[in-house]
């Protein structure tokens, strides 16, 4: 229906705005896009990554959006504004997955490095004057997880959150090793 133009690079992740007319892309060239579906605009440019966008998630408040990288940083805009609000530092291997709690404020994510991370994003708020603008001027805001839960040694490669705020996440099951021992004796 439309061909949307405007990545220098591969297109990597998408995800969906709440309100079904804009969409988000994020891709090799470090940067994430906002569309308007209705028409071919790209309406707002989110830069600051510092490698390949890997993952990405808008709240449902629609007002915030994630994007997780190569280099397994986490970045929060603000899309009304396109300013990045905080870093989210944690994850040591890419961000596959990343999924906002029902309250819009937490952001639960995955990543290759067997990790399923939960972060509070409120502290990034902190800094927000009256105007709602970001002041960055003291410096970024960097954030560390609430709470991380690990797997043996599987990647994880998807992860959710339900209307009740349960996490869910997923991925692919370890190599199972078999053995088996085979005979030139005759039976």
């Amino acid at each position: 229906i439309r061909m949307m133009t405007g990545h220098s690079s591969d297109v990597t992740k998408v995800a969906w705005h709440g309100n079904a007319t804009l969409f988000a892309s994020g891709g090799d060239d470090k940067t994430v896009r906002l569309w308007d579906l209705r028409t071919p605009e790209c309406v707002r440019v989110l830069q600051g990554c510092a490698s390949a966008v890997s993952a990405l998630s808008i709240s449902s408040l629609g007002n915030l959006l994630v994007a997780g990288t190569e280099t397994g940083h986490i970045y929060l805009y603000e899309l009304s504004t396109s300013k990045l609000l905080a870093i989210l530092y944690g994850h040591q291997e890419p961000v596959y997955s990343l999924s906002f709690a029902s309250d819009g404020l937490h952001v639960i994510s995955g990543s290759r490095d067997a990790s399923v991370r939960l972060w509070d994003t409120l502290p990034a708020f902190d800094g927000l004057g009256k105007a709602g603008q970001s002041d960055l001027t003291r410096g970024q805001v960097i954030l560390r997880p609430k709470q991380s839960f690990f797997t043996k040694d599987t990647p994880v490669y998807a992860v959710g959150c339900t209307a009740s705020d349960l996490v869910y996440a997923g991925g692919p099951c370890p190599a199972r090793k078999f053995a088996m021992h085979v005979s030139n004796d005759r039976m």
